[in-house]
């Protein structure tokens, strides 16, 4: 999708032609039959591309139905919860820039009583950015611009720089082939005193050890969606923090975490009753000690990830499991186990071990109707199975 056919959904027969194709019924080749019999072919292309994408996108925003995309766009975007929660970090009434805007969703939050700039380097992107900033404040003139931001003269009281991570359409872990590359972060602090860079979740902790600053790894509905690298006055306090975000039907739920120096590692205890599995942002940012204090438990042994309690234990950081029994892992015992206890495995969790779950997953396959979680785990002596319920877990 370019320029020009974002541009053509904005004449009357480009918004006459989205309203036809959102009300038809039937699969892709019908309505594009139907809309043809009507309309431009390129008009057309244009509307059905942008109605796919829009569908794709109703996890992510509230407003997906009225909002223009481009596929790239979209699958980089920050979600809606997300890029609420980081806009809630910086203050009100202030001038910020947002470097490489991309569709606009972090413009979208950061312009609640502030003065954002939105630029990127794209065109189609920075169309899409106008737009969906205008709709979500629809009484403010979005400032969008067009440009180089690595050419530009840079001055705000904040910045958002969330560098494109793909070369060619192919994400890349190479963080100087970014767009622009992550040390243009360096010039932008000199001129700027208080900068967020959107990064991204699968950087080793090596290359994460050598930035200086502020780590917050952002967690949503279970998944380390990011990390967000803070310098100056706003963000979180602490060198490295997690931030888990859970939203469903029900509303939004928004918990956070920071080191503390003081915290020593947990204890290796015997395994009771209970274990849970810490987010994926309190496993990336470090902070299992901290949620080890926090639930008064113990890990499994020293080489997994894994707590337990005597207690069940609420808590967002992690998942919950009922243990009702274990065994040395041997495929051939567990699965007499899981047919005598009518277990049916829902979830195979192989942290730690030489093997993925989808290599054994099928050998346990049709042994019960109960739903259960089978971890395996390392242990002194080899492996362990454990067999599970997950625990009913209300926690918005």
């Amino acid at each position: 999708m370019i320029a020009r056919s974002l541009h053509l959904l904005n004449t009357d027969i480009g918004r006459e032609a989205l309203d036809v194709a959102s009300g038809l019924d039937g699969d892709i080749v019908q309505r594009i039959g139907i809309l043809r019999k009507r309309f431009p072919v390129e008009i057309v292309s244009t509307v059905i591309s942008l109605l796919t994408l829009r569908e794709k996108a109703r996890g992510k925003f509230s407003l997906a139905d009225h909002m223009l995309f481009t596929r790239e766009g979209l699958e980089q975007a920050t979600s809606e919860n997300v890029a609420k929660w980081r806009a809630s970090r910086f203050p009100k009434n202030i001038r910020i820039i947002d470097l490489c805007c991309g569709i606009g969703a972090d413009s979208m939050q950061l312009a609640d009583e502030r003065e954002v700039v939105s630029i990127d380097i794209q065109s189609e992107l920075a169309c899409c950015a106008k737009h969906n900033k205008l709709l979500q404040h629809p009484h403010q003139n979005p400032e969008v611009i067009c440009a180089d931001v690595q050419s530009m003269p840079l001055k705000a009281d904040a910045a958002f720089f969330d560098p494109s991570r793909r070369i060619n359409g192919k994400r890349t872990r190479d963080r100087e082939a970014y767009s622009p590359p992550l040390s243009f972060f360096e010039r932008i602090i000199r001129d700027i005193p208080n900068v967020c860079v959107k990064l991204s979740p699968g950087m080793s902790d090596k290359e994460l050890d050598a930035l200086n600053g502020r780590l917050e790894f952002i967690s949503e509905n279970g998944e380390c969606k990011e990390i967000a690298f803070w310098r100056g006055e706003y963000g979180p306090t602490s060198p490295r923090s997690s931030t888990i975000i859970l939203s469903s039907q029900g509303g939004t739920r928004i918990e956070h975490l920071e080191r503390r120096e003081d915290c020593l590692p947990p204890k290796v205890v015997p395994i009771e009753a209970w274990l849970h599995e810490p987010d994926p942002a309190i496993i990336k940012g470090g902070l299992i000690p901290e949620l080890s204090q926090l639930l008064s438990a113990g890990k499994i042994n020293e080489r997994s990830v894994w707590l337990t309690t005597e207690q069940n234990i609420q808590t967002p950081f992690a998942k919950s499991y009922h243990l009702i029994e274990r065994l040395p892992f041997n495929l051939k015992n567990l699965r007499r186990s899981l047919r005598r206890l009518n277990g049916g495995v829902k979830v195979l969790k192989c942290r730690g071990t030489p093997f993925h779950a989808e290599d054994i997953l099928p050998d346990l396959r049709g042994l019960g109707d109960t739903p259960m979680i089978v971890i395996i785990t390392p242990i002194p002596d080899g492996l362990e199975a454990m067999i599970c319920e997950e625990a009913n877990q209300e926690l918005l």
